[in-house]
């Protein structure tokens, strides 16, 4: 059994949960929004309630792969000094919850065009959630257009197994 994490850390990101048997099918599928709390500076990931999240809905198993999505790329760095500041805090915060949790602190990060690029997928959103559908079939999950994190999320542990594959 692997048992993978992506991680989609943006203010509406989201973890995903990829649970695959050993012959390579996916055996489970769980995906959790990023939380989130308004404060006077920005947006905070809540802690507590991913924690809570995190502890009702995933198994306590060890994880084969976290794969996080890099946050900021270089192109971004000219953006606010705030916004910049929150994303590096949430990031922080969102290591020490799955720290907590998996007992890991040895994760993986990857560059968007990276994994993009690995799969055949460009910036367009919509492709991504267009591929998601087709891999792991929850249209349930992925209904809506702003939905794309969730599929993005997933698509990091599609990676996340195509990389375990070819090193095997």
């Amino acid at each position: 059994m692997l048992h993978l994490l992506g991680i989609d850390p943006g203010v509406s990101g989201a973890i995903a949960y990829i649970c695959r048997g050993d012959d390579g099918r996916v055996t489970q599928i769980e995906i959790i929004d990023l939380p989130t709390v308004s404060i006077d500076f920005g947006t905070l990931l809540d802690t507590n309630y991913l924690h809570r999240q995190l502890e009702d809905r995933l198994p306590r198993s060890r994880f084969n792969q976290i794969l996080i999505e890099e946050p900021l790329s270089v192109k971004q760095l000219k953006t606010s000094a705030t916004a910049i500041k929150t994303s590096l805090v949430n990031l922080g915060r969102l290591q020490v919850v799955l720290e907590g949790f998996t007992g890991k602190q040895d994760w993986q990060t990857v560059t968007p065009s990276t994994w993009k690029k690995s799969l055949g997928l460009s910036k367009d959103k919509r492709e991504s959630l267009m591929m998601a559908r087709r891999i792991f079939g929850c249209n349930g999950l992925l209904k809506y257009k702003k939905d794309h994190d969730r599929a993005e999320a997933l698509l990091l542990t599609e990676y996340a197994y195509r990389q375990l594959v070819a090193a095997a």
